[in-house]
């Protein structure tokens, strides 16, 4: 696809993930979370052209949008109603493609495609199977103590994966994806030193319990605010610890590799030791066959001399000679082992 000719499709290139450290999250203990569009999603004025497919016109051509996994397996009835309900809820969308295909004049990208109305909350199409029984698709969900509100209706506990705004940080963070454990026991602090503070003000304001009290409440901020430093230091140091781990985890990938190849080469000389001995047994049985031939031609030769009238210590020096001749050669043949 050229890019040059539809702006929009420089999502292609879209930036990585921005990860949420759980800090971003604090906020009043009973803030809302709704579903929401990932922060590199592109906004484009797109239009419903079937169950499936959204539209949008470029001054170079057509786009058409689909939402990756979705597929639409219902009647013509059934189809109306879906199309009708995506012109209701995909006033505004943004599309974040992860593939894109041209043919001629047509551009089809597939990706996640998020629809919102009036720009509260955002739906995001992979969940359109919990809205219409005629859609298909996986929705993966989450467990985590939270009550979430979506488009596709209020979620508590299990909570359909995706992302969602905190409306009292104003933070974007996607689940899964994140530890919550952290970040709710930060808003649980929060919410306790809004609480004190409050009380305290009134307690000033008042003139009530005296000085006492007010002291008591002043104390209590502090530790809390103490606490909370304590609790943003422990978060850092997380981080450090989980960069220190990955780091170890890449040198001991790399360490088991080299030993691989080590292991490889040792394997290649083993074999080629083997080879050679298997050589050198060879030639050994093979010279040990011939001088054992050419000793039993020598003792023949002998017998006849012998018949002849040759002297017994000449076959008898013949004979050792010719043993000290193999005796050496298996000596010599060994040491070459």
């Amino acid at each position: 696809m050229d890019k040059a000719k539809f702006p929009i499709g420089q999502a292609l290139q879209k930036p990585s993930l921005c990860v949420l450290t759980p800090l971003l999250l604090a906020a009043v203990l009973f803030a809302e979370f709704v579903s929401w569009l990932p922060p590199h999603a592109q906004l484009v004025q797109a239009y419903p052209y079937n169950a499936t497919h959204l539209t949008a016109a470029f001054p170079n051509g057509v786009v058409f949008i689909v939402q990756e996994g979705l597929s639409f397996n219902g009647t013509e009835a059934e189809s109306q109603v879906a199309v009708q309900y995506l012109y209701t809820m995909c006033r505004y969308t943004a599309v974040d493609v992860h593939n894109a295909t041209s043919i001629e004049q047509t551009v089809l990208w597939v990706g996640d495609v998020y629809c919102t109305q009036d720009g509260r909350s955002w739906l995001w199409l992979k969940w359109l199977p919990l809205r219409f029984t005629a859609y298909r698709g996986d929705v993966n969900f989450t467990y985590v103590n939270l009550t979430v509100k979506t488009p596709a209706g209020d979620f508590a506990g299990a909570v359909p994966e995706g992302w969602y705004l905190d409306t009292a940080t104003k933070a974007v963070f996607r689940l899964p994806g994140e530890n919550l454990t952290w970040a709710m026991r930060y808003r649980e602090m929060e919410a306790a030193i809004e609480r004190l503070r409050e009380e305290l003000q009134k307690a000033v304001a008042t003139g009530a319990n005296a000085s006492a009290l007010v002291q008591r409440l002043r104390s209590q901020v502090e530790e809390l605010q103490r606490q909370k430093v304590s609790l943003e230091q422990a978060l850092r140091q997380r981080e450090s610890q989980l960069a220190a781990l990955q780091a170890s985890l890449r040198s001991a990938v790399a360490e088991a590799e080299a030993l691989r190849r080590q292991v490889e080469q040792l394997k290649a000389e083993k074999e080629a030791l083997q080879r050679r001995v298997a050589e050198l047994n060879d030639t050994y049985v093979s010279q040990i066959n011939n001088l054992q031939a050419q000793l039993a031609t020598m003792s023949v030769k002998l017998s006849a001399h012998n018949e002849e009238g040759m002297p017994a210590y000449v076959i008898a020096g013949v004979a050792t000679a010719a043993a000290l001749a193999v005796a050496a050669l298996v000596v010599k043949r060994r040491r070459e082992e």
